[in-house]
């Protein structure tokens, strides 16, 4: 098993396993046309903490008929008005700067992997050893595509971003039938860039409980990470961003992440993370205080006795006062503690115990 391989199965094994949300940086078109530039962002995706780096891998005709001239019609678009073919060709990854992309992001250590557009792109990939695979949402809408992509029996991303429910459990479906691989079902808006209050991040629970046997993910195409950090902290395990590095010009950079705000993105999924393994240490009820012990709660205030007392003093309202640390009994228990009998002479400034004093029968 070489280099490569190795990565990628730790990745694969890690998703599986989903103990952490994976953060996934999409180089998309970024590169700006140029194979040291996509060296460049796969470097810095790591840098920043990014889990695995995806590459799109198209031909402008895999995807549009060149003669049909079609344009970007979406209000917003930053490409609005340009011609689909053009654009597509002007942000392609080249089919022949894969095998060095795939073996660069191997020397660094970092897995990759990418989206296959029609049949040609998918046997390139397959020649790579490409480890999973990414449907674009427009392509779900390709059921021929879908199945081959599926039946090459590796894990599957599908982004869902133009797909009904009926239409995502139709091609989780097809893609099961096919292969026994992980599938995770990511949601996302193909809107670029993506409204914050249209980013649908709400529906992750529903995913979740719709479909418990996939992974449910956020592929983020809003301007900002806010939308990424609510999928995370509704259950999300999966989190794509495009990303651009510390570069600007880039087709996608208006809704791309740059090195900085992918580190504070990996930094949230990090906390998120301890503050899951961490929830079990505050307990719900007074059973759990002696296994588990809140964090902090020995600064809070207690009792203690505020002057000097000879033993058989009964305690007044001015002999006890509440002050941290906690070093004595609860400040909860004070009314219990006025009326009570010392057994013995205390000082200021002790901390109050509950054997100091006499107890019915002594």
């Amino acid at each position: 098993m070489n280099a490569s391989d190795l990565i990628a199965n730790e990745f694969l094994t890690r998703h599986t396993a989903s103990t952490n949300a994976l953060l996934l940086a999409e180089i998309s078109a970024n590169h700006q046309g140029s194979i040291d530039n996509a060296k460049q962002l796969i470097m810095q995706a790591k840098s920043a903490g990014a889990d695995a780096v995806k590459l799109q891998t198209y031909t402008p005709d895999e995807l549009v008929l060149q003669a049909a001239n079609c344009v970007v019609e979406q209000q917003g678009s930053p490409w609005i008005g340009r011609n689909l073919w053009e654009l597509y060709e002007e942000g392609r990854t080249p089919y022949a700067w894969h095998y060095e992309l795939f073996q660069y992001a191997a020397s660094i250590g970092i897995p990759i992997f990418s989206s296959p557009f029609g049949e040609e792109s998918l046997d390139l990939l397959e020649e790579l050893n490409c480890p999973l695979y990414k449907i674009a949402s427009i392509e779900t809408s390709d059921p021929f595509l879908v199945k081959e992509i599926a039946s090459k029996n590796k894990p599957v991303i599908v982004s869902t971003g133009t797909s009904t429910l009926d239409e995502i459990a139709m091609i989780v479906e097809m893609i099961r039938s096919l292969n026994d691989k992980t599938i995770t079902i990511l949601k996302c808006q193909t809107q670029y860039p993506a409204m914050i209050n249209r980013s649908g991040v709400s529906d992750i629970t529903r995913l979740i409980d719709l479909f418990p046997d996939c992974h449910i993910g956020f592929s983020d195409h809003c301007e900002s990470i806010s939308a990424s950090i609510e999928a995370i902290r509704l259950g999300a395990t999966v989190i794509e961003r495009h990303f651009c590095g510390d570069t600007v010009g880039g087709l996608d950079d208006q809704f791309s992440s740059s090195t900085t705000e992918f580190s504070i993105l990996k930094q949230f999924i990090d906390d998120n993370l301890h503050i899951k393994e961490e929830a079990r240490c505050w307990p719900h009820d007074g059973s759990l205080f002696s296994k588990h012990k809140p964090l902090g709660r020995e600064g809070r205030r207690s009792l203690w006795f505020a002057r000097d007392l000879a033993s058989g003093h009964i305690i007044g309202v001015e002999d006890i006062v509440c002050r941290r640390p906690m070093k004595g009994l609860p400040c909860f228990e004070y009314d219990t503690i006025v009326g009570k009998i010392l057994k013995q002479s205390v000082q200021a400034g002790i901390a109050v115990q509950k054997d100091f004093f006499k107890q019915r029968g002594d």
